[in-house]
């Protein structure tokens, strides 16, 4: 750096060729160094749409992939509740696939988007990306594909129930009051 500014008082270099030089050696370690991670969530989201993917959306696709696959077998779970009688959501509550609770989260038809879909992908990759997850980026689409309960089999369902028990016997989840699984 210094021997730059050298040049510059020696009158070898002019000022412009230096910050030519300074901007292209930063353009150069900017990804390799992940630089852009710390920039502004909204200024992402605006690189992206201008430029039609980020680096963002690339490290997601394969989780937005699998967020979709997931999806669709819950759907396809909670539509059979003769084979999948039971139904846990993300707080460990534990329910009966007809119990009212459950039907009021659950969506009334399931219309995911498709893999290759740009925008859900963005919605997806910047939503989990985001610095702030209680502040994030303005003008992301909502994810209409999600379903909250996982509908399981009586025996899913004790082998989760297991799972979600401490080793002195104390539960992880809760039983719901109203319909008071019991698998």
């Amino acid at each position: 750096m210094l021997e730059l500014l050298t040049g510059i008082d020696d009158g070898v270099l002019k000022a412009g060729d230096v910050k030519d030089l300074l901007l292209r050696a930063v353009d150069g370690m900017y990804r390799q160094a992940d630089c852009w991670r710390y920039e502004d969530d909204e200024d992402k989201l605006a690189w992206c749409r201008r430029d039609g993917t980020c680096q963002t959306c690339d490290r997601h696709r394969d989780a937005f992939a699998k967020s979709l696959a997931v999806a669709s077998e819950r759907w396809r779970r909670w539509t059979l509740p003769e084979q999948y009688p039971y139904a846990a959501d993300s707080s460990k509550g534990l329910h009966e696939a007809g119990c009212h609770i459950v039907r009021q989260g659950m969506p009334e038809e399931f219309s995911p988007p498709v893999a290759d879909d740009a925008e859900a992908l963005r919605s997806f990759a910047h939503r989990k990306d985001a610095y702030d997850p209680y502040d994030r980026p303005k003008g992301l689409m909502p994810l209409r594909y999600h379903i909250p309960f996982r509908a399981m089999t009586a025996e899913e369902t004790r082998a989760w129930m297991k799972q979600n028990t401490g080793p002195k016997g104390g539960r992880y989840y809760h039983r719901c009051e109203r319909c008071a699984p019991a698998p």
